[in-house]
């Protein structure tokens, strides 16, 4: 089994035709057998921003929303699992499945990951081509720019203070960092 997360590439990405960027996904998750039989589950648990219990989610076929969470929009079938959604399936050599995410409205059917993900690479690779340096560490150099730009807040242009915006500290915790929003102190730095 394989597996591919990627974030959909930069804004000026080439989209799948006029007005479609409120229907891309943000995050997508793209799952390949290989060989053999893989028993998998996919969880969707949303919790809605400092809310104390999980949304309630709203299931159709392999679509799920919940109130202040982003949507989920899935090639599997799920079902309610407690407080959330849940599939069972098995992946087989050469059979793929995949899992995306929405901050909007959510598609009727699941995108072309395999297309989505080719498109994203190309936009990255594209957007990096500007990259002049050639010395010591230019792999990491270009990478770490990656992540600034994947951490880039478009209408300000301000980066987020920390990847893991509003993640517990430890799982099931009660203690999340909220860095959301870009502080000053940071911001002036670069400049």
């Amino acid at each position: 089994m394989t597996l591919h997360d990627f974030m959909v590439g930069p804004a000026n990405a080439q989209a799948d035709g006029p007005g479609d960027e409120p229907h891309r996904p943000r995050l997508v998750r793209l799952v390949s057998g290989v060989s053999g039989r893989v028993p998998m589950v996919l969880a969707y648990r949303p919790l809605a921003g400092f809310a104390e219990d999980f949304a309630v989610p709203e299931i159709a076929g392999g679509r799920v929303t919940a109130p202040g969470c982003p949507g989920l929009v899935a090639e599997v079938g799920l079902v309610r699992d407690g407080a959330g959604a849940a599939a069972r399936f098995t992946l087989e050599g050469g059979q793929a499945r995949s899992f995306s995410l929405y901050a909007g409205a959510l598609p009727e059917t699941p995108p072309d990951a395999r297309a989505l993900m080719e498109r994203t690479r190309s936009a990255w690779v594209l957007w990096t081509r500007e990259a002049a340096y050639t010395g010591p560490l230019a792999d990491e150099l270009i990478r770490s720019a990656l992540v600034l730009k994947a951490l880039t807040y478009a209408p300000t242009g301000a980066i987020v203070a920390a990847a893991t915006t509003s993640l517990p500290e430890a799982v099931g915790g009660i203690r999340n960092w909220d860095y959301r929003f870009c502080w000053i102190r940071d911001a002036c730095l670069s400049l």
